[in-house]
Formats: C-alpha cells, structure tokens, sequence
C-alpha cells in the first residue's frame, strides 16, 4: 500500500497502488493472438489480459499485448490485427484491461486489506479510483475504441461462470472514439469528477442496454462523457456511479428493478482498460499507456464523510458606451462541492452549487432628470413648429 498525493487525505482514508511505481523489477509482458485469446499474468495487485473475448479466431489475424515496463513504472497496451472478425456484431472485438479484484468469470487478483471483493454494494463505503493514462497513437481514423470501467453487480458473489440474469454491468467511459454503448440513451447526468487535480462537472450521457430481466442478458448502464478525455490523470467516485445506475434502473423500469434487489448485489471488483473493434475496416493498431492507477476508499467504520471543495473567483466586465448609463461589475464566487458520504451507495450524495457572475447596469437619479428634461424641451420644440404651420398640438 503506497501513498500518494490526492485531492483527499483525511486520516480514514486508504490508498491502494494499482500501477506501480516500485516493487516490479522486470518488464512483464503478455500477448493475446487468435490461436491464444485469452492469456492473463499477474502483476503485483493486479491481473492484466489483453482479452480477445470476441475475436472470431478463424478469420482474424494479429495480436494484441500489454507491457508493463519497469524501468517506468508503465502499463503499456498495444494492438495490431491487420484483420479484425467479430463473433457477435457488437462493435467490440477485445476489452484489453487490467482487473483488480474478482471478475465473475472465477478470475480472482490478489488484494490488500481494506480493498476486499466481491463486496456488497451496502458495505461498499465510498470508493475512489484515479487513472493517468494517455493515447499515444491510433489508425486508421474511423478505428473504434475507448477505454473504460468494467464493473460488475451480481447476486452471487463467486460466479465462475459470467453475470446472470438480474446482474448489471456498469461502464464508466474516459474516453471514446467512434465507440457506441450498448443500448439505448436515456438521459444526460452531470457528475464532478476529477481531471489532472481538478474538480471538473462532467457531462456524461447515460445509455442502457437489456434493461429487461429476461434468460441470457443482464443489464448494461453505461456513462459516456460528452468530452472524452485522451491524456490526464482522471479520478471518479466509483460509489456514485453505482448509485446513479441503481437510480436510473428503478426510476425507468420499477416493474424490474427495485432498490432492495439491487443493493443486496456484490460489487465484484475494478476492471479498467480498452474495448476496440472495427467491424466495418477490419484492421485497427492502436497505443496507449497507463502511468498510475490507485484506489482510494472511506470505509464504512469510519461513518463520516470526504468533501472536497474547489472555488473560482470570476470577475466579469461590461462597457457601456452610452451617456444614458454606467456599468458596475459584480464579482461572485463559483463554488463546487462533491461530498461523499461513507454508508451506503444509495445514501451517497453529490451536491452543487454554482453561482455566476451577475452585471447590473444602473442608470443614475441625475440621468433620468436629464432624460425627462430633454424629452420635454424636444416636445416643446415640436410644438411650436406644428404652431407656426397653423397646427394646434395639445401637450397634455
């Protein structure tokens, strides 16, 4: 367990490296082909798999690998296939990721105490997870891909062989191009999260795929931001994006979905990495590295809370050419609040408050004597030119 410096540190807090700043020694490297689809090797806390989970192995052909390399400290993911063949025709050929935790495919990492999984989502308390990472090179330009969370709610907390029906899979996206979520949008969601230090009030839409609970689906909630972030060091309350889908799946389809079933779930661990694919050119390369990932977590014992505040002063100014008014500026502050609350994930808060800048425009008591002044001297001018003409004009 390693300390870092984060937007939080109050004294209940814990802190997990995921990727890796000392103890890896050796570059460890692990390639995935069509002849081998799904190789996975660990990597101190975590596991890494390039995951060709829906490559049609007959007709493909190129690989895809991930490097860790320790003189850096980096996660490295590369792909090159020069021929990508899917099984179904989802868009997705791979999810090449690392994953800490359990996956509900009997997949299970080593943990550290206080990062235990699965989890349910009521014992959770309030969970952070913080990504540098950054694109380096993609083609050809209509190449789909992002990169994501992959996290997964299910009723049994050792699946060994996939989510069942009534589980959901939630997907956080950093990033995306010319990637679809799975399903439908239903709404747009602003969430604070944060971006190379900074509380920033992201938009993410919220799609929604097989929200039935039908035999051989589970539910699919994924956020996607409307501005993907390529490059930074990106931090998301996991805790809350758990909630905001537990939210929207009881709100928009209650004859399923109710909060007592969907809190008594297990959150099975974090799955972070790229789906890519390219159904329509077939080929794709595509690079990208990750150069930290850590978890941060309130844990329930502590029952107290995390607020972080970032305020911006904004002065704004308005010139008025005109003898008829002057400007005065109001300065106001901008203030941004996220709170955590540590008990439970439909408990979890987030709260705003943002007020912008006002100008008022404010026209003097000696102006408006002078305006009416000037507005009677005119009509009196009028007046007396109707007058000369033999035109009588009443006044008032």
């Amino acid at each position: 367990m390693v300390a870092h410096s984060s937007p939080l540190n109050p004294s209940n807090t814990l802190e997990l490296t995921l990727i890796l700043e000392n103890g890896i020694t050796t570059t460890v490297t692990v390639t995935a082909t069509p002849r081998n689809t799904y190789p996975m090797i660990s990597l101190g806390y975590i596991n890494i798999t390039p995951n060709l989970w829906n490559l049609n192995t007959a007709s493909s052909s190129g690989y895809a690998s991930m490097v860790y390399d320790a003189s850096q400290g980096a996660l490295y993911i590369h792909v090159n296939f020069t021929k990508v063949y899917l099984n179904q025709q989802v868009g997705v050929a791979a999810y090449s990721e690392f994953i800490y935790g359990y996956k509900p495919w009997g997949t299970l990492t080593s943990e550290a105490g206080g990062f235990n999984f699965p989890v349910k989502l009521t014992e959770l308390g309030s969970l952070l997870s913080f990504i540098n990472y950054s694109l380096i090179s993609y083609s050809p330009q209509v190449a789909i891909f992002d990169w994501a969370y992959d996290l997964w709610l299910t009723t049994s907390p050792n699946l060994t062989n996939g989510p069942q029906p009534g589980d959901v899979e939630v997907m956080i996206w950093l990033y995306y191009h010319l990637q679809q979520p799975a399903g439908f949008p239903v709404a747009n969601v602003t969430v604070p999260i944060w971006v190379n230090g900074s509380l920033v009030n992201e938009t993410f839409e919220v799609w929604i795929g097989s929200p039935q609970i039908e035999p051989g689906t589970h539910a699919i909630v994924s956020f996607r931001p409307t501005n993907p972030i390529p490059r930074g060091l990106v931090g998301v309350n996991v805790t809350k994006f758990l909630q905001l889908a537990v939210n929207y799946l009881v709100t928009l389809y209650p004859s399923y979905w109710n909060y007592t079933y969907l809190e008594s779930k297990y959150l099975n661990g974090i799955e972070f990495g790229s789906e890519w694919g390219n159904p329509s050119t077939y080929n794709i390369t595509l690079n990208w590295v990750i150069y930290k990932a850590y978890l941060i977590k309130v844990p329930l014992e502590s029952q107290g809370t995390v607020t972080v505040t970032y305020t911006t002063t904004v002065t704004s100014t308005m010139t008025v050419t005109s003898i008829l008014a002057t400007t005065s500026t109001v300065t106001t502050t901008s203030t941004l609040t996220s709170t955590v609350t540590a008990t439970s994930v439909s408990t979890s808060t987030v709260t705003q408050t943002l007020t912008t800048s006002i100008v008022k425009t404010v026209i003097p008591v000696y102006y408006t004597a002078t305006i009416i002044v000037l507005l009677i001297i005119i009509a009196v001018v009028i007046a007396l030119a109707f007058a000369r003409r033999g035109i009588r004009v009443r006044l008032c």
